[in-house]
């Protein structure tokens, strides 16, 4: 018998499967390979996801994906409380649901036990951070599910990118033109500014990939990085600035898949871009764990910093005040690795 704090139990049929995840967009691609699992496992089930529209939408032309819901909504204050009845409301739209999936740091007794109050039996926990475990978080659903005699799916999770995108994609980056060299993407933004390689860096990087490989460097720019395009824009004086900026992220997973080579830090665009499988992705790491958070797959290379005291991270808190580990990257280090993957 299931306890309100023992969600290590599926049951052995599901038709209709919520899934819960308010993680950012590296969490949410981290967890493409337990929620793949979980539709092999549940192959005639449907999968309602909760949690950041946007981000989730990557995953409706990949997974078997019914319905996407915003955590947002005030139907689902209900779940947070600590008794009572709930909502007729919350307890229509939950019903029919056989199985909770839910992705969060630590198990809440108090939210599974409102979500069976809300009608749905049984409730499936998975961690979207491994804790004191050194161990990626894919590795951490993998060792929990196959507990729960889910069967891993093995291979690695890829984004499916649908028609109307790829054909959108044209029309924001042209085709490569005739005897240029290959199409790079640099994305030197991320979460948090101690994880950021140098601009300085980025724009020496560019310059030799146009210079040594004719390369076609393209820069990838969000709606929180607008200091960093502005700085872009100041220093990149003598060549164009070509720009994949605030693109929504289905349209720009199908512009990355274009490209050859993709150079970026920790952070959600850097998984988005591994995560379609074209590019060849090279990850640059500092302050935190690529052991824990780096892009998965043969595609992604990584590259740490040199510092002694780099993985600095405890969970997901930056302890140094400077990104010293991160200047310890040398851009020379860099290309090289970058011409051999070209």
């Amino acid at each position: 018998m299931e306890t309100p704090t023992d969600h290590d139990y599926v049951p052995p049929q599901a038709a209709r499967i919520l899934v819960w995840h308010q993680g950012g967009l590296g969490d949410v691609l981290l967890a493409g390979p337990a929620l793949q699992s979980l539709a092999g496992h549940y192959p005639q089930a449907s999968l309602t996801l909760v949690g950041g529209t946007e981000r989730l939408s990557l995953l409706a032309a990949t997974l078997p994906v019914e319905a996407i819901w915003s955590a947002q909504s005030a139907l689902w204050l209900d779940l947070f409380q600590d008794g009572g009845p709930v909502s007729p409301q919350l307890q229509a739209a939950l019903s029919g649901f056989d199985l909770a999936v839910v992705f969060a740091p630590h198990q809440r007794p108090h939210f599974w036990h409102r979500l069976r109050v809300a009608g749905i039996p049984h409730g499936f926990w998975l961690p979207s951070f491994p804790g004191a475990a050194r161990k990626s978080v894919p590795e951490v659903h993998r060792e929990k599910m196959q507990r729960a005699g889910v069967h891993w799916a093995g291979a690695p999770f890829r984004l499916r990118v649908t028609g109307p995108d790829r054909q959108q994609a044209h029309t924001i980056r042209p085709e490569p033109v005739p005897g240029t060299g290959p199409l790079v993407a640099l994305a030197p933004g991320s979460g948090h500014r101690l994880k950021n390689w140098s601009l300085d860096y980025y724009i020496k990087l560019a310059g030799w990939l146009e210079e040594r490989h004719q390369a076609q460097v393209w820069w990838v720019v969000g709606p929180a990085e607008a200091d960093l395009l502005s700085q872009l824009r100041r220093l990149v004086t003598h060549r164009e600035v070509r720009l994949l900026e605030n693109l929504p992220l289905p349209l720009l997973a199908a512009a990355l898949a274009r490209f050859h080579l993709f150079v970026g830090n920790d952070s959600g665009v850097t998984h988005l871009a591994a995560a379609v499988a074209h590019p060849r992705v090279v990850a640059l790491f500092g302050p935190s764990d690529r052991v824990i958070w780096g892009p998965p797959g043969k595609v992604s290379t990584i590259i740490t910093s040199p510092q002694d005291c780099s993985p600095c991270t405890r969970g997901r808190e930056i302890q140094c005040p400077d990104n010293i580990c991160m200047s310890a990257i040398t851009p020379e280090f860099v290309l090289a690795v970058v011409q051999e993957l070209l």
